[in-house]
């Protein structure tokens, strides 16, 4: 992953003369996500913001990397945009409810957590996890991972999420949302759902 200038992305364009094209550079990203699928048809006016904010993210590496968190209706292209940056990372999808057992680390998965913050992280979905609750006692399985990527990530934190500031600090509270300020930029989808039906 090419988080700096000077550190060119797998070249996705389809020529002899192949440019190198950078994550950080707001023109370059455009053409990456565009050759992808992601494009001004798909997400009209949050094509450029969206596109500059996350070029924001990948230019910011100290004292840390830093991803996104995005957020926005549902069927808006979040998830879309960034499966269209076409990163390596691990995609965890938390509408699952198998994801949360997976990331509790006192459910002894915790060689995988520590290998999943090795690399870049996608949370798509963020507020859709079922709060787990253990002999009476309610667990944000989700919170302390974001808590736990503060402390040990290595790469990029990448959140799409349906919820809004307001509703993020009252699902997951302070702690979890301070964190957040400094693993992601912000950035809110103002589109409305792009699916149709068959």
């Amino acid at each position: 992953e090419p988080p700096q200038q000077g550190t060119s992305v797998a070249e996705p364009m389809p020529s002899e003369q192949k440019p190198k094209l950078y994550y950080n550079n707001t023109d370059d990203l455009m053409k990456i996500v565009t050759y992808n699928g992601f494009d001004m048809t798909t997400a009209g006016e949050d094509f450029a913001p969206l596109c500059a904010a996350a070029s924001k993210a990948f230019s910011i590496t100290q004292p840390r990397r830093v991803g996104m968190i995005i957020s926005g209706d549902y069927g808006c292209g979040k998830t879309f945009f960034v499966k269209c940056l076409k990163l390596q990372a691990t995609f965890v999808d938390l509408t699952l409810a198998e994801t949360v057992e997976w990331l509790d680390q006192h459910g002894g998965y915790q060689s995988s957590l520590d290998e999943m913050c090795e690399s870049n992280v996608i949370l798509d979905d963020l507020g859709a996890e079922n709060i787990k609750n253990e002999y009476g006692v309610k667990r944000d399985i989700v919170g302390e991972f974001i808590c736990r990527y503060h402390t040990r990530g290595k790469g990029r934190l990448f959140i799409t999420t349906n919820l809004r500031g307001p509703e993020l600090l009252d699902r997951y509270g302070g702690r979890v949302v301070d964190r957040l300020k400094q693993l992601c930029v912000p950035f809110h989808m103002k589109g409305k759902s792009k699916r149709q039906w068959l």
